[in-house]
């Protein structure tokens, strides 16, 4: 039932391994290529010789020459060749920071240190060298950068789907005050917003696993910690109501709640919803089950076949490839994914080279978990509503007073 790292098994940690510096791949449904590792490298960044001819075009007098032909030409006396390669350098390395800039500006943003580094390499090492041209460029995409942030800080969202309308609430409410699509709705504002806010470079090396994962992956390590505090929530409110037609009442509840938040694509809810409902404290309530409607307990087998884990998640993946966004994955599956891949597939291969075919695929995991994030959902944030969830999962209790909190309720005798 808990989501503990990879696929809601238990994950204690995997072996240290050096962080990844490079990968491939790109994203399944169009956008830049994402790019991985503790030195990113740029998506559509041309190669050395590309970017050689493109720039020295400008460059009369300079011969289109490779760093080795330079080197190697023995009519050029030694200073002049360390300037001609320092300059080709430099202009790769131009070429490289720029599309840094405006394909992953998010790094930048981050990690201020990487701009302040950058505007000083601009002012104190180009601009100097004569390079202008390229000091400008990469001045201009900063600039574009910095202003693209600071319109949509200012500008509400476009939604490309109707905005449905919200079902306010006033005054104070409990649980079963709330109607269930606008639970699902603000339910899932909740986790888009945490699922956002986790860095791409957290999916690298199996962070989530490591003893400094709170550092390492916090984003990651927040999400899963909201799944594991909701299906506490979800099984602590059915086994606390003493009366059984009121907990019949949260049991059905949960279940339209569930199907609400597979209608919004909300995977990581749904199958939250259905691991409570799996747990022991709550499965066994045999009396209270015998009493919920026919029809939802249809709807609950229905959504417990899409989220089974039987062939490797074959039903839910199928499920998730046929959706488009806004979505939330169930961010176990990925996890799963990505420690079976570090664990089966070297960084290096025995020549010492660098494993591009692991890195490919390590490419298309990530870009899949970014682009169901890129469009917001159209929903209207209600703060009652979302205060009530976050406050209710800061509640939560062990799984073993739960179960004998469910023994109270209905004794094993009663079977």
């Amino acid at each position: 039932g808990k989501l503990k790292g990879s696929g809601g098994h238990p994950g204690d940690g995997g072996s240290d391994r050096d962080s990844l510096s490079s990968s491939g791949g790109k994203e399944k449904r169009g956008g830049s290529a994402i790019k991985s590792g503790g030195a990113p490298q740029m998506a559509r960044s041309p190669s050395p010789q590309e970017a050689f001819q493109t720039y020295t075009a400008a460059e009369d007098r300079m011969k289109r020459k490779s760093v080795f032909e330079v080197l190697s030409d023995l009519s050029w006396d030694q200073e002049e060749k360390v300037a001609r390669v320092r300059t080709q350098i430099r202009v790769r390395v131009c070429n490289v920071l720029r599309h840094w800039l405006e394909d992953h500006w998010v790094d930048f943003e981050t990690h201020p240190q990487l701009l302040y580094h950058l505007i000083r390499w601009i002012n104190d090492v180009l601009r100097p060298a004569g390079m202008r041209s390229m000091a400008n460029s990469l001045s201009k995409s900063m600039m574009k950068k910095f202003e693209q942030s600071s319109d949509a800080e200012g500008k509400s969202f476009h939604f490309s789907k109707k905005v449905p309308t919200p079902v306010r609430i006033k005054g104070s409410f409990e649980f079963l005050d709330i109607d269930p699509a606008e639970y699902a709705r603000q339910l899932s504002l909740v986790e888009q917003e945490m699922y956002k806010k986790i860095s791409l470079r957290e999916f690298l090396d199996q962070k989530w696993n490591k003893d400094q994962k709170d550092i390492a992956a916090p984003g990651i390590v927040a999400f899963i910690s909201q799944f594991n505090n909701f299906s506490n929530y979800v099984a602590r409110s059915i086994v606390m109501q003493l009366n059984t037609k009121k907990r019949v009442k949260y049991l059905e509840r949960w279940i339209v709640i569930a199907a609400r938040t597979r209608e919004y694509k909300n995977f990581n809810a749904t199958m939250g919803i259905i691991s409570a409902l799996q747990s022991s404290s709550v499965f066994r309530l045999r009396k209270t089950w015998g009493a919920v409607d026919g029809k939802l307990t249809s709807t609950y087998e229905q959504l417990k076949n899409v989220m089974s884990n039987e062939n490797n998640w074959e039903c839910y993946r199928q499920t998730l490839h046929s959706e488009d966004p806004p979505c939330i994955p169930y961010l176990g599956v990925y996890l799963t994914d990505l420690t079976f891949l570090d664990d089966s597939m070297p960084n290096h291969l025995s020549n010492g080279a660098i494993n591009f075919q692991k890195l490919a695929r390590l490419a298309t995991l990530i870009g899949e978990i970014h682009q169901y994030r890129q469009e917001p959902y159209p929903f209207i944030l209600l703060e009652n509503i979302q205060d009530s969830i976050v406050k209710e999962l800061q509640k939560t209790k062990p799984e073993r007073d739960l179960f004998n909190l469910s023994v109270t309720i209905e004794p094993k005798h009663s079977h």
